[in-house]
């Protein structure tokens, strides 16, 4: 079983790693969320563990879920106190273990998780919005049964503002729920990216009347609307399509 790890902390690392120095398994180590996305989307490994950190777990998770890998097999190790275990939970964890269990019991819950989403999933997966359904487990949309091919890059942006539709979604938001960090990506970079998507969904700039419209909030992020969206009032968002 290959495992990829996510580890900032060297001496939770070093604590985790002998115990998986085990016959048959072979780890990955990555050092941001971003190379936990390449590894897994390289279909060359099987399951992750993930650092209990306090501060990033949560944005680490947010990724994970933007990108259609909420279900992907892994689990959070920590010190196992009952706050963390909470507070991780409430993250978005699904499991986690204490880095005191041991090589035997930590192997047994990954092994679990791979034969878990290998098993037929529920419609937790599907997010309908109007005519349009997102299947995040297949990485795609269709439009009244027409189906829509996105990069998962492009799935990842799709989803976020397709589960806050009618709601502003910040640009520091979009940069790290679908990019896996703020601080380098260039707004210009997020405008190509809805640009593409607008064109994949069936807005551009020369259409009339879409069925669905992102809008710019200028200097804020996007809003998405399914319909024709109705203007602001004085005071309230100013808005532009770019």
């Amino acid at each position: 079983m290959r495992i990829v790890t996510l580890f900032t902390d060297r001496a939770s690392e070093l604590c985790v790693q002998p115990l998986l120095a085990c016959p048959g398994v072979d780890l990955v180590v990555q050092r941001d969320i971003n190379g936990v996305l390449a590894s897994v989307r390289s279909g060359c490994v099987h399951a992750a563990l993930i650092e209990d950190n306090e501060v990033r777990l949560g944005h680490w998770l947010a990724v994970l879920k933007s990108h259609g890998l909420a279900r992907f097999p892994s689990i959070i190790v920590g010190a196992g106190r009952p706050g963390d275990i909470t507070r991780a939970l409430r993250c978005g964890a699904v499991d986690y273990a204490c880095v005191n269990d041991g090589a035997e019991s930590i192997l047994a819950r990954l092994r679990a998780r791979v034969e878990a989403s290998e098993q037929p999933q529920d419609d937790a997966s599907v997010l309908q919005v109007g005519a349009y359904v997102l299947d995040r487990a297949r990485q795609r949309i269709t439009h009244n049964g027409r189906e829509i091919v996105l990069t998962a890059r492009e799935f990842a942006l799709a989803w976020l503002l397709f589960e806050y539709q009618g709601k502003v979604v910040t640009l520091d938001t979009v940069a790290a729920r679908v990019w896996g960090r703020a601080a380098d990506i260039s707004r210009r970079s997020i405008q190509q990216y809805i640009y593409r998507l607008r064109c994949k969904l069936g807005e551009t700039p020369q259409a009339s009347g879409p069925a669905m419209c992102v809008q710019a909030v200028y200097g804020i992020g996007y809003r998405l609307y399914v319909g024709e969206p109705q203007r602001e009032s004085a005071g309230g968002w100013m808005t532009r399509s770019s």
